[in-house]
C-alpha cells in the first residue's frame, strides 16, 4: 500500500459512505497494476486456503463498480489454487438503497458457499449490502475479505462470522455536518473520494 501511494494524508476527503475524513486509501494506485494486485489477491486465496472453515467455496461476490476487478481476481487465483471453478458474481443497485443481483447471477447465488470481497471498509454499509443481498437470494456467507478496514468494522458489523482483511489502520472519519475540516475551511479533495460530488451537491 505505501510503495504504491494508495495511503493519502493531511487533506480532506469526501468517502463513499458520504463521511469525511484527513486520510484516505486509495485502492485504484493498487488495482491499476495487475502485478501488485495479483499478489495480494494470490495472498487472500492462501488465507482462504489454509483456512479448512473455507474450504469449500463456490462464488465470490463483489459489489459493483469498485470491487469487481478485485472480485473477479479473488476467485481466478481461488480457482487455479483449487484447481476446480469459483465463480465470480456482483451486486447492482436496486430499489430503495438496496443491492440486488441481475444478470441471472441469483441461480448461481441460492444454495452455494459465497466469499463476499469488499475493497476498503468506512463503515462497512456497502458490504453489509452484499452479506443481505446473498442471503436474500438463499446463499451461505462464509466470509467477508476485504483490502483494508480503515473504520474498525467488524464481522458483526456485516453479519457475518468472519472477517479476513489484509490491512487495518485507524482513520477517524466524521459525519459531513459535523466534519472539523469543513469548520476548518479545508478545501474539499476533487481529485480522490467523492469531493466532487459532494461539492456538487452543497447549495451555492
Amino acid at each position: 500500500f505505501s510503495h504504491l501511494g494508495a495511503i493519502i494524508t493531511d487533506s480532506h476527503f469526501v468517502l463513499k459512505s458520504g463521511r469525511h475524513a484527513s486520510t484516505y486509501v486509495n485502492k485504484d494506485a493498487i488495482m491499476k497494476h495487475p502485478r501488485w494486485a495479483g499478489a495480494l489477491c494470490r495472498h487472500i486465496a492462501f488465507l482462504l486456503d489454509s483456512d479448512s472453515a473455507l474450504a469449500y467455496i463456490d462464488v465470490v461476490v463483489g459489489p459493483s463498480l469498485g470491487a469487481i476487478s478485485f472480485s473477479w481476481a479473488v476467485a481466478m487465483c481461488l480457482s487455479e489454487m483449487r484447481e476446480q471453478e469459483v465463480l465470480s458474481v456482483f451486486t447492482e443497485e436496486g430499489v430503495d438503497d438496496q443491492l440486488i443481483f441481475k444478470r441471472g447471477y441469483k441461480s448461481d447465488i441460492s444454495g452455494a458457499n459465497v466469499l463476499v470481497v469488499e475493497d476498503i471498509l468506512t463503515t462497512g454499509g456497502s458490504a453489509k449490502k452484499v452479506v443481505e443481498a446473498v442471503q436474500t437470494a438463499g446463499g451461505n456467507v462464509m466470509a467477508v475479505v476485504a483490502l483494508c478496514n480503515r473504520g474498525g468494522v467488524t464481522a458483526h458489523d456485516l453479519g457475518a462470522s468472519k472477517l479476513i482483511t489484509l490491512l487495518d489502520i485507524e482513520a477517524v472519519s466524521y459525519p459531513s455536518d459535523q466534519c472539523p475540516l469543513c469548520q476548518s475551511g479545508i478545501p474539499v479533495n476533487i481529485e480522490y473520494g467523492h469531493g466532487r460530488q459532494f461539492l456538487a451537491s452543497q447549495p451555492h
